[in-house]
């Protein structure tokens, strides 16, 4: 994704939306269950990656929660996988949000 209107884009996008949604929970699930997020994706790289995806798809969720509900639950789902990921120190992506203008 290049910047927060792609990111948006894919989140109207319904299907999309619902796979993104669907990962997030598993991995919440996974998360919750005790698997720490370097052994769930296999690499200290990986869980950079997923802390920056969240950090992007949390912020393109708040910018379209005036347009229903599924943003503000997608942005929930966001919240709490990064709480969980930033336990184990992989935080929200300062580089994202420095990005993003946040």
């Amino acid at each position: 994704m290049r910047d927060l209107g792609e990111a948006q884009a894919y989140r109207r996008d319904e299907l999309l939306r619902q796979r993104y949604l669907a990962i997030t929970r598993a991995v919440r699930e996974q998360l919750d269950s005790g698997v720490a997020v370097e052994d769930l994706l296999a690499s200290p790289i990986d869980a950079l990656k997923l802390a920056s995806s969240l950090t992007l798809f949390r912020a393109a969720a708040a910018s379209l929660t005036n347009e229903g509900p599924e943003f503000s639950a997608l942005g929930r789902e966001c919240d709490d996988v990064l709480a969980r990921t930033a336990a184990q120190g992989y935080a929200p992506c300062a580089q994202t949000v420095a990005r993003l203008g946040l």
